[in-house]
């Protein structure tokens, strides 16, 4: 896959506000204005901090976007998927440690960048 440029903003540190946004939309979901943001060559998607209830932008487009079908299979939530993996159960999807340590290396440069007052790209 080609390189992609990641920009991690946090505390004081915000986002341009993209041109599409609707006047008076928040950037973000909570009363902080915390969320994710993804820019991409063909749209905007905003979701809450988590991921949760993400949008496409502007609100039109997310109107006209049909959903693919769901194929694979639902997690029944991370606390519970550890749970039934250390009774013996399935393998762990949600709280799988391999794929959050990849996730945590992603995460160090911010906290970084936090502590030396700079943002990273």
């Amino acid at each position: 896959m080609p390189p992609v440029t990641l920009t991690w903003y946090d505390g004081d540190l915000k986002p341009q506000r993209p041109p599409e946004f609707e006047d008076g939309r928040k950037l973000g979901d909570a009363e902080d204005g915390e969320g994710l943001l993804f820019i991409g060559d063909h749209g905007t998607i905003l979701a809450g901090f988590e991921g949760g209830n993400p949008r496409l932008i502007p609100e039109s487009k997310m109107k006209a976007f049909q959903p693919p079908p769901k194929t694979l299979p639902r997690s029944i939530g991370h606390y519970r998927e550890f749970i039934e993996a250390c009774k013996g159960g399935s393998v762990i999807r949600a709280a799988n440690l391999e794929f959050e340590s990849r996730v945590t290396e992603g995460v160090r440069p911010g906290n970084i960048s936090l502590r030396r007052g700079e943002m990273v790209r």
